[in-house]
């Protein structure tokens, strides 16, 4: 505290003897009030609370004290207005409450005679326990359908919610994922996404049809989509379905329009290779005569937990389901947006990120104008969604934050346990080369930076920050390097930093972005992907300019690569062409054929080449494998069923034996429920 400054009137952390707070009641004496209080927290203001996967709800929950006291100064001017209670005055506070709710009623029938315009109110809509998400108004704003994870909770599917009586109703009953519902405009048929199916021996997702009140689905088309975003829109007359999908497995995503009833799908966007990876989340206009989406720069860094790196456009559409003209870009953030929605005057809504707050913003369709903030919608949440007549918003407050995950293959194998975590998500971790040192990437410290810790996870320090954040880090192979994507300004870049930090040194600086380095065995190349050629090709860079080995980047791949490592022993090249998907490919580092190495793999990040193999994660309904691809037999083995999902980052330590293990991130859902904003203006 600085002097001169008064003492707090709220709650102030006592001490403990440790770092990790191990209930809700440690948590709750921590800070000094009653343990419902402290929930209250949680669900309201983002006290930073982590949840032990497979634990039964309110149960194996834990906090780490460096977040609740960095919490606590964040929330600090907004909680002290709520001092601790004192019991002799709690007569005396009764009464004054109640005195000032008389008044307020006589001035409010007073003041508000005159007045016609209903007061906007925000209250929850569900109280479920998991998590849900992906809310969809259906045409007459009366119902809601939406994604939940159910009583268990266990495996997701839609459920619908008729606003203001009973509880949901479940459509769906798969083992596989559904989420992402969509009503038709005329109100008869409900899309959705299923994920992962397998198509043709291929692991895909795929667009399906149920009517609105459930019933026989029916399959659209099978589907490469983004991740979990924000994927379906209907187009105006209830026979298109506008999907954010790649036409092959290594083209950017794009906005598409299938028709439902049969017939080849179209694009109606092309995103500049150069300068955007994808096109996601599409909303119809009111006038169903324009879409709004995000255009996402890039993959390689992530700006902000669940947000899009990238802006807001606008397409304008013809009766067809053609593009009518190029998309406008209509807001300048680059970076942490989401949650794009249609006001009823025909104003873009859409949700930023900045210093740990997140807000709703409205701003013009029609051109790129300043934005104005939403003010009064409650905790805002994800998945923001207007109803068609513009004056009731849903949203949810499930949060999504990854963290990091330790399983250890010796001994029983038992479950993974929490290992790296804190209130703004840890992902990509990546083990030293001496097994003795773990890098990874976390949003502790504002924008997502690299920090290096010991192998048990002790003593992290941060060793690199750039203003758009950073990502991929890879260590090289004398562990004094670490190379990793980041942004300075607009694009991404390759740099390069000291194990133990410094001033990062840049190696690209071309217009495109430039993601993923990857090194040489003898550390005197970095491979990185690139769209600088229109499509995601791999290239590689002097690791260390002027030392003779040439300045310019050399072309590697011909048919597309998005991640790459380096072989042990400096003959082969292995890369996957996919963010998400598809095959592990192998090539000669003096370039020759691209060969196919593995079966179809569903990750992300999520493989490591060693001496004797390669370490992948393969994503399944209900969590992943971890496999392994054995050089000496040409075949690959399944070790063990994992029943988490997985996030950015997979890792092996590099020592063989027992005490062997894996490393991974997984994006943890904290409960939340369904909010609804009535008399929304």
């Amino acid at each position: 505290m600085k002097s001169g400054t008064p003492a707090s009137t709220g709650p102030r952390p006592i001490d403990v003897p440790r770092d990790r707070l191990e209930s809700w009641k440690e948590i709750a004496n921590y800070l000094g009030r009653e343990v419902r209080t402290v929930q209250r927290w949680e669900h309201d203001r983002g006290l930073p609370v982590h949840r032990i996967p497979g634990s039964k709800r309110g149960r194996g929950v834990y906090a780490m004290r460096q977040e609740v006291d960095a919490w606590w100064e964040h929330q600090r001017d907004s909680l002290e207005s709520s001092p601790l209670p004192r019991r002799p005055r709690r007569l005396w506070v009764m009464a004054a409450l109640a005195l000032a709710g008389c008044v307020g009623l006589v001035v409010w029938r007073w003041v508000g005679r005159g007045s016609t315009t209903p007061e906007t109110r925000t209250a929850p809509l569900t109280r479920l326990p998991g998590a849900v998400a992906g809310p969809a108004f259906s045409p007459d704003g009366n119902q809601l359908a939406f994604t939940w994870n159910g009583e268990k909770p266990d495996n997701y599917d839609i459920y619908l919610q008729q606003i203001g009586s009973g509880g949901p109703h479940r459509l769906t009953t798969a083992p596989t994922l559904e989420y992402n519902p969509a009503f038709s405009p005329d109100g008869r048929w409900i899309a959705f996404i299923r994920r992962p199916l397998f198509i043709e021996g291929v692991q895909r997702d795929a667009v399906f049809v149920m009517p609105a009140l459930g019933g026989p689905e029916r399959m659209i088309a099978p589907v490469w989509v983004p991740g979990l975003t924000r994927a379906l829109a209907w187009g105006p007359d209830s026979r298109w379905l506008i999907v954010a999908a790649s036409p092959s497995e290594t083209e950017p995503y794009a906005l598409m329009a299938y028709p439902i009833d049969g017939g080849e799908p179209h694009k109606l966007t092309n995103p500049p290779a150069e300068t955007a990876v994808a096109d996601t989340s599409p909303v119809l206009s009111p006038d169903g005569r324009q879409v709004a989406f995000l255009r996402n720069w890039t993959w390689g860094v992530r700006c902000c937990e669940a947000f899009a790196d990238g802006d807001v456009f606008v397409l304008p559409i013809s009766r067809d389901m053609s593009a009518a003209g190029k998309p406008r870009q209509v807001s300048a953030e680059k970076c942490c947006v989401s949650d794009v929605a249609w006001a009823r005057n025909g104003e873009i809504l859409y949700v930023v990120r900045r210093d740990g707050a997140q807000r709703v913003m409205r701003t013009a369709s029609s051109r790129l104008a300043v934005p104005r903030l939403v003010p009064s919608l409650g905790p805002v949440g994800r998945d923001i969604v207007v109803s068609p007549q513009g004056d009731r918003i849903a949203y949810t407050t499930s949060a999504l934050s990854s963290l990091i995950l330790r399983l250890d293959l010796g001994g029983t194998r038992a479950g993974p346990v929490p290992f790296i975590s804190s209130s703004h998500g840890d992902l990509d971790p990546r083990f030293s080369p001496d097994g003795k040192r773990i890098v990874f990437v976390s949003g502790r410290s504002g924008p997502w930076s690299l920090w290096v810790c010991d192998a048990d996870g002790s003593n992290p320090v941060q060793v690199a920050s750039l203003p758009g954040g950073v990502g991929a880090p890879r260590w090289s192979p004398d562990g004094t390097e670490i190379a990793f994507d980041g942004r300075a300004a607009d694009n991404s870049d390759i740099w390069v930093v000291g194990a133990g930090g410094g001033k990062p040194r840049r190696l690209t600086s071309h217009p495109a972005n430039d993601i993923n380095p990857a090194w040489s065995h003898d550390g005197r190349w970095i491979y990185f992907s690139s769209s600088r050629t229109g499509r995601e090709q791999l290239f590689k860079t002097p690791a260390h300019p002027g030392t003779g080995a040439g300045e310019e980047a050399i072309s590697v791949t011909r048919n597309g690569a998005h991640m790459a490592w380096a072989s042990v022993d400096g003959k082969y090249i292995y890369f996957m062409r996919s963010m998400f998907c598809c095959n592990i490919f192998r090539i000669p580092v003096d370039g020759g054929e691209e060969v196919q190495i593995t079966p179809p793999v569903e990750t992300s990040h999520g493989f490591e080449v060693t001496a004797d193999g390669i370490w992948f994660q393969n994503a399944i309904p209900v969590g992943f494998e971890v496999a392994f691809y054995r050089f000496a037999t040409a075949k690959a083995e399944t070790l063990l069923t994992v029943p988490v999902g997985i996030d950015l980052g997979f890792t092996v330590s590099p020592i063989p034996g027992p005490s062997r293990r894996v490393l991974f991130s997984t994006a943890e859902i904290k409960n939340g429920d369904l909010w609804l904003v009535e008399n929304f203006r």
